[in-house]
């Protein structure tokens, strides 16, 4: 019984891993904005007490690195924003959850969140393939003033 249960699920994610990874990125912003609203004092203190460069930055080019995603690559600036999303939904979490093991959080949330952005950017792209439509990204020039 739990190992159906379990294929189940699986193939459910399967099918809309676009839409959970996408309400992930979304109920990260949320949770972001409603811990600043409601508690901003203690929030500000972990971003004192946990620097993004020393906490997430490092632990990010790691990941990238071990996912062979360069510098040049067209996702990567995808995986740092994601990245750094993550790092400021788990400082806000950890604060408001008066959690002490901030920096395993951080790591754990960190690699979810660029898979995920790594999911949404080739669900992307095979979207555009399939109905025939120009993939542009907003880093690239040859595309300015085009309509």
């Amino acid at each position: 019984m739990a190992k159906s249960q379990k294929a189940q699920r699986e193939t459910y994610f399967e099918r809309h891993k676009y839409e959970c990874c996408k309400s992930t990125f979304q109920n990260a912003e949320h949770v972001i904005k409603t811990m600043r609203d409601t508690n901003a004092v203690l929030v500000d203190e972990y971003y004192g007490k946990y620097p993004f460069e020393e906490y997430a930055q490092n632990y990010i080019r790691y990941v990238l690195a071990f996912l062979r995603i360069s510098e040049n690559r067209a996702e990567y600036q995808e995986c740092v924003s994601a990245g750094e999303l993550a790092y400021m939904y788990s400082i806000s979490r950890c604060a408001c959850m008066m959690y002490e093991n901030v920096a395993a959080y951080i790591r754990k949330v960190v690699w979810i969140y660029i898979k995920c952005s790594l999911i949404i950017y080739h669900e992307t792209q095979l979207i555009c393939r399939n109905n025939h439509f120009k993939y542009i990204e907003l880093d690239k020039e040859s595309w300015y003033g085009r309509i």
